[in-house]
C-alpha cells in the first residue's frame, strides 16, 4: 500500500501497534508513532486512532484457512490431506472439510471451482467462528483437509457410455426393475434407487445416473466413466473406469 502523507503513515503504524503480539514489537513501533504524530494536531491524531481501530476490526473479520498441504508436509504421519490427484478430482456438489482461523474444522458443499479457487456453502453453523449454516466461504484447494464425493457431485460428472444403457443379460433380455451394485476392493455397494430396464434391455438413463452415483458415493471410488452394465442376480452390475 502506498503511503502518501504522515496521517496515512500514522494510521499504518497505529494498526501495527494494536496488533503487535509482543512488548518488544510494540517498543519498536512506538518511536514511529511518535514521529508521525509530531506534525499532526490532536483532532487528526484521534481520527487516525479511529481509522486504525476500524482497520483492525476489519482484519479480524477476515477468514483465514489453514493450508492442509503444508500441515501434511510438516506432520506426514498425522495428516491425511488429499493428494494432488484427489484435489484434481474435486467436483461441484462434493463436501469438503476445511479449518477456519485455526479454530474449527467444518464441512462445506462445493458450489464453484475456478482453477485452485473454491467457493462452498457451510453444511452447519460453526461454534467458534462467527458464521452460519449456508454462508458462502472462499478458499483454495490446498486448504482442504478431506473430500467426500457426494452422490449429487458424482451424478453431475458421471459420463455414461451409450453402450452402458444396453444392459447385458445372461440370456434374453426382459423387463425388470433392479438396484445398481458396484464392486470395489472386495466389497459390494448397492444403490437405494431402482433402475427400470425395458423388455429390449434398455436402462432408463436418468435412473441409472442416480443409482450409479449412489453406489459410487458409498464406495469412495473416483471413477467417472460408466462403461458397461450387466444383470447379476437381482442387481444391475456396473463397470466403471477412471
Amino acid at each position: 500500500m502506498k503511503i502518501n502523507n504522515d496521517f496515512e503513515a500514522l494510521v499504518q503504524v497505529l494498526t501495527l501497534a494494536i496488533t503487535a503480539e509482543t512488548e518488544e514489537q510494540r517498543n519498536k513501533i512506538d518511536p514511529m508513532v511518535q514521529e508521525f504524530a509530531a506534525g499532526l494536531d490532536e483532532v487528526t491524531i484521534e481520527r487516525a486512532k479511529k481509522e486504525a481501530l476500524a482497520k483492525v476490526e476489519e482484519q479480524s473479520e477476515e477468514l483465514i484457512f489453514t493450508n492442509a498441504q503444508e500441515l501434511k508436509l510438516e506432520n506426514p504421519g498425522l495428516s491425511d490431506a488429499p493428494s494432488e490427484e484427489e484435489l484434481a478430482d474435486l467436483l461441484v456438489g462434493d463436501d469438503v472439510k476445511v479449518c477456519i482461523n485455526d479454530l474449527e474444522r467444518v464441512w462445506a458443499e462445493v458450489i464453484e471451482i475456478n482453477g485452485n479457487e473454491v467457493t462452498a456453502t457451510l453444511d452447519s453453523s460453526p461454534v467458534l467462528v462467527d458464521l452460519q449454516y449456508g454462508d458462502e466461504v472462499d478458499f483454495k484447494k490446498h486448504d482442504i483437509y478431506s473430500i467426500w464425493h457426494t452422490k449429487q457431485g458424482i451424478a453431475g460428472h458421471l459420463d455414461i457410455d451409450d453402450e452402458a444403457l444396453n444392459v447385458q443379460f445372461p440370456g434374453a433380455p426382459y423387463k425388470c426393475r433392479f438396484p445398481v451394485v458396484f464392486d470395489y476392493l472386495g466389497n459390494s455397494y448397492t444403490s437405494d434407487s431402482l433402475v427400470d430396464v425395458s423388455a429390449s434391455g434398455k436402462a432408463d438413463p436418468e435412473q441409472l445416473r442416480v443409482a450409479a452415483s449412489e453406489a459410487l458415493s458409498e464406495s469412495g471410488y473416483n471413477g467417472r466413466f460408466l462403461e458397461r452394465t450387466e444383470i447379476s442376480g437381482n442387481f444391475i452390475q456396473i463397470i466403471v473406469g477412471s
